[in-house]
């Protein structure tokens, strides 16, 4: 029986293939036997417990940690409520909520607490951290490669209001290191995963073995 009940797939980046690595793990999971829900980054919009931070990051507020923190705490009854005692809930880039917090220039201080909080809110789901790492250039050359340059050149803009593939790389490394830094408050099994250097199915393996 599959200890975890949720399951969050995270990394700095694009092109790293959190995706394709959460649509897999599902169907493993599925084949195992182990009924399993699969939530990408853009499902957050019709999460209804997540509303409240998402229109503090609209408003220019997204280093509202207590907002993002009450979200989530609501999120995780809702998983409990809704069968995740049975099943798993595999979560792509939504949590641990990090790279929101740093692309917000939120303090460290505030990261760190919030990241201990989101801990003992979690605790009941006993989660299994993820993180998709790897060579950041070759991941978002690899994204651009496939959704196109100017793809690309849209999100630059949008994160870093240039259109340069330079200050998105940048952008990228900032949150890589905010995540580093909170790490060692993460009180959960981790497992690393490299998807530049390693096939998807090694990277798999490497899951499906902490579970």
């Amino acid at each position: 029986m599959i200890k975890n009940r949720l399951i969050l797939i995270y990394g700095a980046g694009s092109g790293f293939g959190k995706s394709t690595l959460g649509l897999a793990l599902s169907r493993s999971l599925l084949e195992l036997g182990q009924e399993a829900d699969f939530f990408e980054e853009h499902d957050i919009s019709g999460m209804k417990t997540m509303d409240k931070y998402v229109s503090r990051v609209h408003d220019g507020d997204g280093d509202d940690t207590e907002t993002l923190l009450a979200c989530c705490g609501a999120l995780a009854a809702e998983l409990l409520a809704d069968g995740a005692n049975t099943k798993t809930v595999i979560m792509d880039s939504l949590l641990p909520g990090w790279d929101w917090l740093s692309a917000a220039d939120c303090d460290r201080q505030p990261m760190h607490r919030f990241t201990i909080d989101l801990c003992s809110v979690l605790k009941d789901l006993n989660p299994l951290l993820v993180i998709v790492e790897g060579d950041i250039h070759l991941a978002l050359s690899r994204a651009c490669k496939d959704r196109g340059d100017e793809w690309g050149y849209r999100l630059a803009d949008a994160r870093t209001g240039e259109r340069s593939m330079e200050s998105l790389l940048k952008f990228f490394e900032k949150l890589r290191t905010a995540m580093e830094e909170m790490l060692p408050f993460w009180k959960f099994t981790l497992v690393r995963v490299n998807t530049t250097s390693q096939s998807l199915d090694e990277c798999l393996k490497m899951v499906l073995e902490e579970l």
